[in-house]
């Protein structure tokens, strides 16, 4: 029977007479009275003090049977004679009571009394108040009916203790003390008449009553506790001189949990009498108050003297084990003889210890034994042992069993609850344990489990208020802070799950779950030493603990520590001797020997942890890993983590070695499928992001790597290198725009010098050489990403044309990187060198680039043309002609070379073969329809060159103008003068911050000799951000072309900015030859002139176009010969020869053979017919000009014929348009043309 009163309730009736009281007078009163009805009622005394509520019940009604009138007798005393007074101050009754009872029916009055008391207290045991309280009110009435006479003591004590629980603590008072008067002083008396003072309300008068007289009954433990309490409530301390009161008070301070203050009382008693038998008592009072190590002192000093008892030897063994010394504990247990009348117990004990010790082995041979005496307490042993050894399934039907016979028993429901919770079935867990709290709702094991339940079907918040509420009622209960610390972990609430768990080590600092479970929260929290310590701090305590071995392991596995180096090899080896079967043990041994590369250790242990359980994901996923890293092996570890991942779905660790092991099998499919279930799991973490937008650019996706970046932005706690790899993509997928917005659109604070670099490199793409600059500039102080800035600093400054700040930027960097510059590095200064003229450092540079990535495409491609340029064509074309795989845009660049080196055919084989392998690559259209220019495929030429514009839509604005720059070249070298003009104004207007649309147009502008238009817009091409050599030396041509030496001067200082910008280009070395040639500067004219020819000599065979500028420049140094061969070649080849028969004219002229100057003309004047009109013009007015430019060569015999040949120039261009092409003049146009300030 559980007790559940208050401390000094009176726990059961006190004690009855076991035989009649003496009284004078007849033995009936209105009836017979039968003797023996005061043994049953003694009977019915010890079976409510045994607990036996049934059977004490049936003891008072068979009393009250008796004590029933005889038929036709009077059933109660007359009114006049039972009255309900209540008594007076000196014992009598009241005046209200009228007169006192018949003697003759005190005797019944004193049984019937007793009955009720009796049922009364049945009733209050088994919590029905009101039913107690009517039959406490009857036995009043019948004791108060006898008067002062009833029962002359013994009946009086029971009269008062009715009273007393009736509430009536005053009357209780009065008639206990009537009692004393009455003789009756015994322990019991003592100890209720204390009580009835203390609720009477004068607890001074009952303290001192029983510090009194407890000392005379020192086995009375009920007044010792009652004593306890009224020191506590008064502030005193009992204080007594006897070693047995000392014992007694000692033993009501440990009921009470006063654990201090009963270990003083009990010193005190040992030093008054230090027998062996106080050397026992002080060894339990020292372990009760938590000294352990001062108990096992005195248990040992017991044994010096004595043979241990069973009891002490048990207790010996539990206090070894709260000292941590969980081996010697068992082995003390285990050698404990169960026999006699403390077996049971002892068995009890053992079987509580062992199963701390987690023996579960041991406790089922326990449970055993003890089925024999005790089996309810066995059941509850095995079912606990069984769940310990993973034999769920066996205790639930232990469980089952045992409740067919238990069927109100709540902790069975609860370790039933227990048992199939562990196996899954919550929601039957949890309707087990609500069954266990209807019974008992003061179950806190129950209520721990039903949270828990709670928690695993997601009533969280119940969970925890459930929890919290038990700790507010059982602060001091460790299991409960246990679990709500452990559940508040889980949840991540790492500093409220700290706080209960340290809370409940302050209350018991040798348990070693709890050491367990604060290492996995401060592993949790990533204080990794701290962990480890309390890992260790476990072990310690109970050095055989598989969980806690294990636990400490796997962390120092983790964190090698300097000092000790095998730390994880010795608590393996430990774990592994203690369970040589474990799956865990095998697999963490595996994944040391994974994390040392030796594979085959690890593979052996992991085998043998699957072959243990083949379904433990874990060790299957460490051996996936093992396979990954084993050659040969791939398929194998794509096996395990499929199966692992199966077996425990969606654990990161798995998808992401699964994900690398698809990686590495070139399943790229899969692996952006597990990647993006990773990003699901963990949206938080970058690395999922970052690696599946790398997989899909490889699987060639851009289109869906992008939205992957741009999603994991608003996923990502830091976004930051999100942010740049995305801005990454976005430039190298040619998208630049997209870029700058990325980075334009991140707060000041969170771009980091990365990010800005890739804005720079943007910026630069979308040919901003300006603000490139200006946010590079601000980077090359960063010790990030510093050499990098001055790298792309250089290479913007090169494209730019602004070469000594590229020569500059790129000695920077290459000072920053040393010997280990790269191949973009090299190549990057081999164009540099290219474009100043450096060709032997240029072949240098770019032979390294090669020597260091032999498929840098630029590099191949420049230094291919290079040695092309120079005259070393199969050199250069065996290049790009040996690449084993090359790329469609080395394919496009071997093409080029063929056309460059008059190998047409074989250059529009290979062209067709690369539009076939990527029919949108705007580099082989262009490249194509230039080549098909050249085979006079005219319309073919055209179509290809619409669609490289078509495809280069969204390019860069530098790559889309350089295409529809190819349409107008193709469009003007065709004749198509007007769609040439019109492409061009198309393009200015769309983006006229590029110089190329600029210089088209001046271009176009200078075919029809519109000198004026051509220099307009040659101006407007130098205003723009990015420099180019064209736009100088178009308009050195414009102002050489208008006249005069004016015009040559201002030609000369566009052509040295032009040659500044590049050194290597024929056509402005051409054109400074001329404004030399007509400023006067003959010589520096002629010297210019053969460096051309020089170029041209060194390079491959020259097409029509270096045709007829090597006639040009063999006519302006006075070889004539050579300059007619050229110029007859390229009357074979041109589309359009009448100027190259006009230069013809011009060349016989100077040699003095006018005839044949007639003829030539004539041949001119004819093949201009086949031109359009606007070429015509400008064909026209460009012999008219090289006539005056020329006279200074002319003989002055041939004067006439040179005057004949320049009319009939003039009658020939009055027969055509005279008429300039000319810029629009509307707003928005003149707005465009006035450009930046």
């Amino acid at each position: 029977m559980t007790d559940r009163r208050m401390p000094g309730t009176p726990p059961i009736l006190p004690s009855l007479p076991s035989r009649p009281p003496e009284v004078g007078g007849p033995e009936r009163w209105d009836g017979e009275f039968d003797p023996e009805l005061w043994p049953v009622l003694a009977d019915g005394r010890i079976a409510l003090q045994g607990g036996r509520l049934d059977e004490a019940e049936r003891a008072a009604r068979v009393a009250l049977r008796r004590l029933r009138p005889r038929p036709g007798a009077r059933s109660r005393p007359p009114a006049s004679a039972v009255g309900s007074g209540s008594v007076d101050g000196d014992g009598r009754a009241s005046a209200r009571t009228g007169r006192r009872a018949d003697d003759r029916g005190i005797e019944v009055l004193a049984a019937r009394g007793s009955a009720h008391a009796l049922l009364g207290l049945v009733h209050r045991e088994r919590g029905e108040t009101s039913d107690a309280e009517r039959e406490f009110r009857q036995a009043v009435d019948a004791f108060e009916a006898g008067g002062t006479e009833i029962g002359r003591g013994v009946v009086s004590f029971a009269h008062g203790v009715v009273l007393l629980y009736s509430g009536r603590a005053e009357d209780a008072c009065k008639v206990l003390r009537r009692a004393f008067d009455q003789g009756e002083d015994t322990p019991d008396q003592r100890r209720y008449y204390a009580i009835a003072l203390r609720d009477a309300g004068h607890p001074r008068d009952a303290y001192d009553h029983l510090l009194r007289s407890a000392p005379r009954a020192p086995h009375d433990w009920r007044a010792w506790d009652v004593l306890v309490e009224l020191g506590d409530t008064l502030g005193d301390v009992p204080s007594v001189d006897r070693v047995d009161a000392r014992l007694r008070g000692a033993h009501a301070y440990a009921r009470a949990g006063r654990y201090d203050e009963a270990l003083r009382l009990v010193s005190s008693a040992h030093d008054l009498d230090p027998t062996p038998d106080l050397l026992d008592e002080l060894a339990r009072a020292q372990a009760r108050a938590g000294l352990p190590d001062d108990a096992l002192a005195s248990l040992d000093a017991l044994a010096a003297s004595e043979p241990l008892s069973p009891d002490a030897r048990m207790l010996r063994a539990e206090v070894l084990e709260q000292t941590g010394r969980s081996d010697e504990a068992v082995a003390e247990a285990l050698a404990v003889g169960a026999v006699g009348p403390e077996g049971t117990d002892l068995l009890e004990r053992r079987a509580a210890l062992l199963l701390s010790a987690e023996r579960w082995d041991d406790v089922l041979v326990c449970a055993d034994t003890l089925d024999e005496t005790r089996p309810d307490a066995a059941v509850r042993y095995r079912i606990r042992a069984l769940v310990g050894l993973g034999r769920e399934h066996e205790a639930e039907e232990a469980a089952r069993d045992a409740l067919a016979t238990e069927l109100d028993a709540p902790d069975l429901h609860a370790l039933l609850g227990w048992t199939v919770g562990l196996q899954g079935e919550v929601e039957e867990a949890l309707q087990e344990l609500e069954k266990a709290l209807a019974l008992d709702p003061h179950d806190h094991w129950a209520r721990v489990l039903r949270a828990q339940a709670l928690w695993s079907l997601d009533h969280q918040e119940v969970a925890l208020y459930d929890l919290g509420r038990l700790v507010q009622e059982r602060p001091d209960d460790t299991f409960v802070r246990y679990v709500l610390g452990d559940l508040l972990r889980q949840r991540g609430d790492l500093d409220a799950a700290e706080q209960h768990l340290r809370a409940a080590l302050d209350l018991d600092p040798t348990s070693g779950p709890l050491w367990e479970s604060l290492a996995s929260l401060l592993q949790d929290r990533g204080e990794r030493e701290a962990s480890l310590d309390a890992w260790r701090h476990a072990v310690t305590l109970a050095p055989t603990s598989v969980s806690a071995l294990v636990g400490a392991a796997e962390l120092a596995i983790d964190t090698v520590s300097p000092d000790r180096p095998d730390e994880a090899d010795d608590l393996l080896a430990r774990a592994l001797a203690v369970a040589p079967e474990s799956p865990v043990v095998h697999a963490l041994l595996g994944e040391l020997a994974r994390r040392r590369e030796q594979w085959e250790v690890a593979l052996g242990h992991l085998d043998r942890a699957v072959e243990l359980a083949p379904e433990y994901a874990w060790a299957l996923g460490t051996r996936g890993q093992v396979y990954a890293a084993v050659p040969g092996r791939l398929p194998d570890a794509v096996r395990d983590l499929v199966e692992a991942d199966r077996l425990e779905r969606d654990q990161p660790w798995v998808l992401a070695a699964l994900a690398d092991a698809y990686v590495d099998a070139e399943d790229l499919g899969r692996a952006d499928e597990v990647l993006g279930r990773l990003t699901v799991l963990q949206p938080h973490v970058a690395a999922w992001w970052l690696v599946r937008a790398r997989v899909l650019l490889a699987l060639g996706r851009p289109d869906r790597a992008e939205p992957v970046l741009r999603e994991a932005l608003d996923a990502v706690q830091d976004p930051a290198e999100v942010r740049n790899e995305l801005a990454d993509l976005l430039v190298t997928d040619d998208r630049p725009e997209a870029a700058v917005e990325v980075v334009e659109g991140t707060p000041p604070d969170e771009a980091d010098d990365r990010l800005r670099l890739t804005g720079a490199k943007a910026l630069a793409n979308l040919g901003e050489s300006t603000r490139a600059r200006d946010a590079l500039l601000a980077l090359v102080g960063s010790e990030e990403v510093g050499v990098d800035a001055a790298a792309v600093l250089g290479e913007v400054c090169r494209i730019a044309g602004w070469y000594g700040e590229a020569e500059h930027w790129l000695g920077v960097a290459f000072d920053g990187v040393g010997d280990e510059a790269s191949a973009w590095l090299r190549g990057s200064r081999g164009a540099l060198r290219r474009a100043t003229g450096d060709l032997a450092g240029a072949e240098v540079d770019f032979r390294a680039a090669l020597a260091q990535q032999a498929d840098n495409a630029f590099a191949l491609a420049q230094l291919a043309d290079l040695l092309v340029v120079g005259g070393r064509v199969d050199e250069g074309l065996a290049l790009v002609a040996d690449v084993a795989e090359p790329s469609v845009d080395l394919r496009a660049m071997h093409g080029f070379l063929l056309r460059q080196v008059g190998r047409l055919d074989e250059a529009l084989d290979v062209l067709h073969d690369a539009l076939w392998a990527s029919p949108d690559s705007a580099m082989v259209l262009r490249i194509l329809g230039g080549a098909l220019v050249a085979a006079r495929r005219s319309d073919e030429a055209v179509e290809h060159l619409n669609r490289a514009v078509e495809v280069s839509r969204d390019a860069p604005a530098p790559e889309r103008v350089d295409v529809a720059v190819d349409l107008v070249d193709a469009l003007i070298e065709l004749g198509r003068l007007d769609e040439a003009w019109e492409t061009s104004l198309g393009v200015v207007r769309t983006l006229p911050d590029e110089p190329q649309g600029w210089v088209a147009l001046s271009v176009t502008a200078s075919q029809t000799a519109s000198w004026e238009t051509s220099r307009v817009a040659a101006e407007r091409a130098t205003r723009t951000p990015t420099q180019r050599s064209t736009a100088y030396r178009e308009l050195g041509r414009a102002w050489l072309s208008s006249g005069g030496v004016d015009g040559a001067e201002h030609a000369l200082e566009a052509y040295a900015t032009a040659l500044r910008l590049d050194a290597g280009d024929l056509w402005t070395r051409r054109g400074r030859a001329d404004a030399l040639f007509a400023v006067g500067r003959v010589d520096d004219a002629r010297a210019q002139y053969e460096d051309v020819l020089a170029q041209i000599r060194s390079g491959p065979v020259p097409d029509w176009r270096l045709c007829h500028l090597d006639g040009w420049c063999q006519l302006r140094t006075g070889r004539l010969s050579a300059a007619v061969r050229s110029l007859q070649t390229v009357t074979l080849e041109a589309p359009f020869p009448a100027s190259a028969f006009l230069d013809l004219a011009l060349t016989t002229l100077v040699g003095d053979t006018a005839a044949q100057a007639v003829r030539y003309a004539q041949r001119g004047l004819d093949e201009l017919d086949r031109e359009p009109p606007r070429m015509r013009r400008g064909t026209l007015r460009t012999a008219l000009q090289d006539v005056e430019s020329t006279r200074p060569l002319l003989p002055t015999g041939t004067a006439r014929a040179v005057d004949d040949y320049r009319e009939r120039l003039l009658t020939a261009l009055r027969a055509v348009d005279d008429t300039d092409l000319r810029l629009p003049d509307d707003p928005a146009f003149m707005t465009l043309l006035r450009g930046p300030a």
